[in-house]
């Protein structure tokens, strides 16, 4: 998720200035997901020999420093590492993870135990990243699943056995128990709650596994249960293509459909991905179309959308609302010499150094890029005006979320409800209304393992409506999966 305040010092600047100058206040806030880049590269499919790849060990020494080292970054880089847990406990988690190690441990152990360690901050962005399997492979896992109450159910099917049918449980994967894999990949999350683990569990299922588990071997051993109780143990692998991994980034980003007469449909996967002139021309297209039906009804699906640019978010609500709006309530930034160097090296090219003094005449872009090592910043962000659209929509609007919805669309779905934009259809999204970002890398010098931390908390609009989780409250509590059915069912009921 990006900061979405833009430089009004000056207004009357070339585009391309402004346009670079904003990139500075448009600070990364991602789970992503889509934005997670530069992490392991493994090479994981340099062998069709069925044999799992040879595993490095670590002594239990080298596991210890690397806990210190992670208490040592989020102390030093995270404005508020105990936001959501305290000193004592992270050091009690500490005690009682090194009282359970081996002296010797192997790599996907290490793994496993650093991550547990790091994911017990709850902190949503600040965690383990094993995106360059998502990033440099295809799936191998002969299944697409959904998981739900700590179980395996088949979602696709793409093995060598073509009568297996969506529903059917997985009881076992390589002789381990579901129940016990799945406990063991939801505590190497940092996710803040356990539908949204679920969640992303199940579309990165296979990277997990090969990450967490060293499970590279195309042919896996499961158990299977049929709904009539009926159990099946064998070996399967993937024969066909299977396109429900990895769905976040494929396809299209965002698309219009009109189901009904009285219903337009936007469907955004994301935030991220896609140039902003493209962004601009579907907007203007399907509001243009929206306008000329005349159709009363908006209903924008942003399920599973894990997030991307917000600036992406002022130009789609300028097409909703008139009045000035805010999409943060309030930021508190950590400034540290990573945190710099991280904004520098990502917002700065060769080309746009000579810009860089400008940034200097604004006192919080200082601070971010220019301020003390370790002070902290604290901004209220002030509601400001929106662009102008050439064809503005004044029907009724609604937002279907779900636990998928994360990071930048869990604060568009925060601020339309705050303003009055749209009313919520579905579940509490996936993050709270209070959140981490703008995450720097970390490399830990024992065990190489990669993970983030946030150097920054943002507060979401309205923040202090959500419930004692800050959760989220839809308007329209619907928890069954055909949210498009339920709304016209809603719609139609109140005409």
């Amino acid at each position: 998720m990006e900061l979405n305040k833009l430089y009004t010092f000056t207004p009357n600047l070339l585009n391309y200035l402004g346009l670079t100058l904003s990139k500075i206040y448009h600070l990364k806030r991602s789970i992503s997901y889509s934005k997670i880049t530069y992490v392991f590269t493994f090479l994981l499919f340099a062998s069709p020999i069925r044999a799992q790849i040879a595993e490095t060990f670590y002594s239990k020494k080298e596991i210890i420093e690397d806990l210190n080292y992670v208490i040592d970054r989020f102390d030093h880089l995270a404005p508020k590492p105990y936001i959501r847990s305290d000193s004592l406990s992270i050091r009690l988690k500490k005690d009682n993870i090194i009282s359970t190690l081996s002296d010797s441990v192997s790599t996907s152990v290490a793994r496993r135990t650093i991550a547990k360690f790091i994911s017990s901050y709850r902190l949503g962005h600040s965690q383990m990243n094993f995106w360059a399997l998502y990033i440099d492979s295809l799936p191998h896992f002969p299944f697409g699943v959904q998981i739900k109450n700590s179980k395996i159910f088949i979602e696709t099917n793409s093995s060598n056995d073509a009568y297996l049918t969506p529903g059917i449980e997985i009881t076992s994967i390589n002789n381990i128990g579901s129940d016990s894999l799945i406990s063991e990949l939801l505590s190497c999350m940092s996710l803040e709650f356990n539908e949204t683990k679920e969640y992303y569990i199940s579309i990165y299922f296979d990277y997990m596994l090969r990450f967490y588990y060293e499970w590279h071997d195309p042919v896996f051993t499961l158990t299977l249960k049929n709904d009539d109780g009926s159990i099946m143990k064998g070996e399967y692998k993937k024969t066909g293509i299977d396109n429900s991994s990895g769905t976040i980034t494929s396809g299209d980003p965002f698309f219009t459909d009109f189901k009904e007469d009285s219903i337009a449909q936007i469907t955004i996967k994301r935030f991220s991905g896609f140039k902003r002139k493209t962004w601009h021309h579907f907007l203007k297209k399907s509001f243009q179309e929206i306008s000329n039906r005349g159709t009363p009804y908006l209903l924008i699906d942003i399920r599973g959308n894990e997030g991307g640019n917000s600036t992406y978010l002022r130009e789609l609500a300028a097409y909703l609302s008139k009045e000035n709006i805010s999409f943060e309530g309030k930021m508190i930034r950590k400034t540290t010499l990573e945190s710099k160097r991280y904004f520098r090296n990502y917002f700065f090219k060769w080309y746009t150094y000579p810009l860089y003094p400008l940034i200097l005449l604004n006192r919080e872009a200082r601070g971010v890029l220019v301020g003390k090592d370790g002070s902290i910043h604290i901004s209220n962000e002030k509601p400001e005006k929106l662009p102008k659209v050439s064809y503005p929509y004044s029907g009724k609007v609604f937002l279907m979320t779900d636990r998928g919805t994360y990071s930048t669309a869990s604060m568009l779905a925060s601020c339309f409800q705050c303003y009055g934009i749209a009313k919520i259809i579905g579940i509490g999204t996936g993050e709270p209304t209070i959140g981490d970002g703008d995450a720097v890398d970390v490399i830990l010098s024992k065990t190489g393992c990669r993970f983030s931390v946030g150097t920054a908390i943002w507060l979401n609009p309205c923040f202090e409506k959500a419930d004692q989780n800050q959760m989220l409250i839809p308007d329209i509590l619907c928890e069954q999966s055909k949210e498009y059915e339920f709304l016209l069912k809603y719609l139609k009921e109140k005409q």
